[in-house]
């Protein structure tokens, strides 16, 4: 009798995926949107500008713990203009993965990272 399944007789997954391969596709994707988002500027100063702002969101110790607020100033940009392009690369990136309800409290942070919901994968997803 013909079954309603489709068969196929292709071992999609009795070949195993090698990790090693497969870290080095998901690197180079993070690398490429990395890039892509700070070459995204009309000119160089706006470029460096940019990547103070990822460093600043994945890695401040690599910038002396700079805030928005000295790296708005070394460029001439306001606080608020840096804070926005910081939750532009957030987004872009998918580093933000929820928005703060309006009753949440706002609190300073000295990292760029929004906080994990307890129980949560930490991992970082891309979309």
């Amino acid at each position: 009798p013909d079954s309603p399944m489709k068969t196929n007789d292709a071992l999609f997954f009795a070949d195993p995926v090698d990790p090693r391969l497969e870290a080095r596709a998901l690197a180079l994707e993070v690398i490429c949107r990395l890039l892509l988002w700070m070459a995204d500027a009309p000119t160089i100063e706006d470029r460096g500008l940019r990547t103070s702002i990822a460093l600043y969101c994945i890695r401040p110790d690599l910038i002396d713990g700079d805030t928005m607020e000295k790296i708005g100033d070394a460029t001439g940009r306001t606080r608020q203009w840096v804070h926005k392009l910081a939750d532009d690369f957030r987004l872009s990136t998918g580093l933000a993965s929820w928005k703060r309800p309006p009753s949440f409290p706002r609190r300073r942070r000295s990292i760029g990272f929004m906080p994990m919901p307890a129980g949560s994968p930490r991992i970082l997803v891309l979309r």
